[in-house]
């Protein structure tokens, strides 16, 4: 029997996250991803990657039969992406000065 189905390598990271797809459909012919769920086939590949920004996601897998049946998965991994930090510090001036000399 057609059945979709896929895991993922790594369900969360920070952004832009390479999201790295494992396709485990059983007697499908040819796939459609829709990786933003915006109801567009966003690649076709049997095990592709994808990049996402911060957010969660939930990508969608269309297995289809050479015959057009197909079986769809939704939600079934939720993609967790953070942000990426933001390095904001100050630095003050050294007032050790180890093995140098201070000026002041």
């Amino acid at each position: 029997m057609l059945s979709a189905d896929y895991s993922v390598l790594q369900d969360t990271g920070c952004e832009t996250f390479r999201a790295s797809f494992i396709n485990n459909s059983r007697r499908a012919f040819s796939y459609e991803w829709d990786f933003d769920n915006d109801g567009i086939t966003d690649n076709t590949d049997k095990d592709p990657n994808a990049f996402y920004r911060a957010g969660k996601h939930y990508p969608t897998l269309i297995a289809k039969s050479p015959t057009n049946c197909y079986d769809t998965l939704r939600n079934h991994v939720e993609l967790y992406v953070h942000t990426k930090p933001d390095a904001n510090f100050i630095i003050f001036p050294d007032t050790t000065c180890y093995n140098f000399p201070c000026r002041g």
